[in-house]
């Protein structure tokens, strides 16, 4: 296809179609700008010789759509769901850890409950899956609700890979809060440290995280464009769950960065599914593991 003119002649008895196939188009003229895209264009067909190989076809108006592709649907989900998931997974976690298990831990009621034939290791165990199964519904209606208005409006799902890592990056940031306050009960010896514990936990690791890296660096004058910068915020995201998130965009983007991201090859600075499958359980079994010994052996 050698070259697209502007409809400033006009066609008679456009009365012929064809199909063509293996050609690639070498020059489009004249070039199209935002102003031309409701303009009608008809395009002429040569072969190398410069003889028309087929009448001139009418296409147009032009449009600036772009087809949407998963990469950048994938990109939209992240750039419109991370703050808002990022926020309100944890605070579920932290306060249901609270409501359900800690406060009782604390203001004493597990003792009566004790007092029955249920064991210390069973009754947290039991109370933390049902939290658990409570997150992972959160989550997952989450993902399957995306997906049906993201079709709606695009006419395309999300792909299945994409949709187990979203559903698993979310389920690790609130098993993980969870389990942290699950272990804070154990030492904390009231109600009120107990739920302050809880709410620092949350500012501290979820609510300021992103910050707190970039005002570390930037007061030892790392420049952002640096490897060591690059190195050193990655490992303040796998030091708390809520930074593990950015971690699992950073792998399918290759954009890494809150305020000016950049772009970086993932694999290069260790950011593989391997690695953070592993991180992701050690965040879920670590701070459970260490609340189940006290509970069991402690208490």
């Amino acid at each position: 296809m050698n070259s697209v003119h502007n409809l400033s002649e006009s066609l008679k008895n456009p009365a012929f179609k064809y199909s063509v196939e293996g050609f690639t188009v070498k020059n489009i003229f004249p070039d199209v700008t935002s102003p031309n895209i409701n303009e009608t264009y008809y395009v002429v067909a040569e072969n190398p010789s410069g003889m028309m190989v087929s009448p001139p076809s009418i296409i147009g108006p032009l449009t600036d759509y772009t087809p949407m592709t998963q990469s950048t649907l994938q990109s939209l989900v992240f750039a419109g769901t991370s703050e808002l998931l990022g926020f309100l997974i944890p605070i579920l976690a932290v306060f249901a850890a609270y409501l359900t298990y800690g406060k009782d831990r604390a203001s004493g009621v597990l003792e009566s409950v004790l007092k029955r034939p249920v064991t210390r290791g069973s009754l947290i165990a039991s109370r933390f899956t049902s939290n658990v199964i409570s997150i992972f519904a959160a989550v997952g209606l989450s993902m399957i609700i995306a997906d049906i208005i993201i079709f709606h409006y695009f006419g395309m799902y999300l792909s299945i890979t994409f949709d187990l890592y979203f559903v698993w990056q979310y389920l690790v940031e609130g098993v993980a809060f969870l389990a942290l306050v699950y272990m804070f009960s154990h030492l904390a010896r009231s109600q009120g440290a107990l739920l302050g514990a809880a709410i620092a936990v949350f500012v501290v690791m979820d609510l300021f995280w992103s910050i707190i890296p970039i005002a570390i660096l930037s007061a030892l004058r790392i420049s952002s464009s640096s490897t060591t910068y690059i190195w050193t915020s990655i490992g303040f995201d796998y030091a708390s769950p809520s930074g593990y998130s950015y971690l699992i965009q950073t792998m399918f983007t290759g954009k890494f960065g809150i305020i000016s991201s950049q772009i970086i090859n993932p694999s290069e600075f260790g950011i593989v599914a391997p690695v953070l499958i592993i991180a992701g359980i050690l965040w879920m079994i670590v701070p459970f593991t260490i609340s189940f010994f006290l509970a069991k052996y402690r208490d």
